[in-house]
């Protein structure tokens, strides 16, 4: 049975990752950002309020009053209003079969839109004589030709020409209008517009991108521990390297989704130096080999990051895939034996080593704003990679395991 090469490295890779997932459990139960409760006496509390999902969202309320205070859940009907300060606003309301939920209050105008999640997207509209009306956009099994398709009704489109009948203005928009935030709030917003001169419509959702994508210059410093299962020409294992990289990462987040998860795309060019100095038998004859080994090599890592919204200084999680490609491996092994007063040597240029070692990372560190839009951040990463390198044998290929464990340091500035 094979033992790994690095015991106490996987043994601290499996602790990281463990507490890397711990603390994202703990932290990912809530997210705290300023803001207010309306309750039903109309009393205005203002503090922290948890932003979550759009499940969490319509259905629950988790606020405190400072940092460091007791967590208070409300649910619909317990409170009439919450809201994010200059962000997203929620109303209790009732809607079909009695029920209630936290809906989240889109456009405030001559007819209002709301939104809100049970299991799955719903779209209200309310007239100014407080009728609310859902816009749905079902799926009928109909038969053409003697086959059967799902054909979408869009019964939305005619349920919104009905509410809007006293401005068929609208109504070309209505034709192009979709089941979904933006679209829902342009018909809405155009039609208030038409019918009312004297009140401004207001629109309470954040105009927020689909997607941000932010760059980022990138230092690496990391100590590195490279071994091979045996082979004759060079050793197993080698002595800890301090390895120095540098390159770019991409950031890609989703803020009308979640923006406290992001999509990290990175690539660094490094070098490894690796030395070994070591006593062995050749041929049944004691020996003394010294080995190096210069690599140059591409790391990509794509991975996913969890951000604590915290203030200036957010902490955050990550875990991803890390492959490391060698653009070049420059190995050395000069060995001699001594028997009876003569000297044998062995030297060595091709080594056992793949050009391909993939694997995993994972790591803990800080974001925090600097001036400006700029946002500078410092990460701990641990890898592990690993690849297997084939020679052909007499009648069988002979496989050497390359292995590739690093723990280092990584930061940059994102613009």
């Amino acid at each position: 049975m094979k033992r790994s090469r690095h015991p106490l490295m996987l043994k601290t890779f499996s602790s990281i990752v463990i507490a890397l997932l711990i603390a994202f459990n703990a932290y990912s139960q809530a997210s705290f950002l300023p803001g207010y409760v309306l309750t039903n006496n109309n009393d205005t509390l203002k503090g922290y309020v948890d932003f979550r999902n759009n499940d969490k969202n319509s259905k629950i309320c988790s606020f405190k009053a400072g940092e460091s205070s007791q967590i208070i859940t409300f649910s619909p009907g317990e409170i009439k209003e919450y809201r994010f300060n200059d962000g997203k606003y929620f109303v209790s309301k009732e809607v079909k079969n009695k029920e209630l939920f936290f809906l989240e209050y889109m456009v405030n105008g001559i007819t209002d839109l709301y939104y809100y999640w049970n299991n799955g997207p719903h779209y209200l509209i309310e007239k100014n004589n407080g009728e609310i009306y859902e816009l749905t956009n079902e799926e009928k099994l109909v038969v053409i030709d003697g086959k059967e398709h799902l054909h979408k009704t869009n019964y939305y489109t005619g349920l919104l020409k009905v509410i809007f009948q006293d401005c068929p203005q609208v109504f070309p928009i209505i034709e192009k209008t979709h089941l979904e935030n933006q679209s829902l709030i342009n018909v809405t917003r155009k039609y208030h517009e038409y019918v009312c001169d004297d009140d401004k419509c207001i629109i309470y959702e954040n105009k927020l991108p689909f997607l941000r994508i932010k760059v980022a210059p990138v230092i690496s410093a990391e100590n590195t521990f490279f071994s091979t299962s045996n082979n004759e020409k060079f050793p197993d294992k080698y002595e800890p390297s301090l390895s120095p990289s540098a390159g770019l990462v991409l950031k890609f987040t989703f803020p009308r989704w979640n923006d406290k998860f992001a999509l990290l795309f990175g690539n660094e060019f490094g070098m490894n130096k690796f030395k070994k100095h070591d006593e062995l038998l050749i041929l049944n004859t004691p020996a003394v080999r010294d080995a190096s080994i210069d690599a140059t090599r591409l790391q990509t890592t794509l991975a996913i990051k969890y951000i604590i919204p915290r203030g200036k200084w957010n902490p955050t999680f990550q875990i991803g895939y890390s492959n490391n490609l060698f653009l070049k491996w420059d190995a050395k092994s000069h060995a001699e034996a001594t028997y009876n007063g003569r000297t044998s040597v062995y030297d060595y240029t091709e080594g056992p080593f793949t050009d391909n070692l993939k694997g995993v990372s994972a790591g803990a560190g800080f974001e925090f704003r600097m001036k400006g839009q700029k946002t500078g951040f410092i990460d701990l990463l641990f890898k592990h990679n690993s690849g297997r390198y084939a020679a052909k044998g007499q009648s069988y290929l002979i496989y050497t395991d390359n292995i590739l464990l690093s723990i280092g340091l990584s930061g940059g500035i994102y613009f």
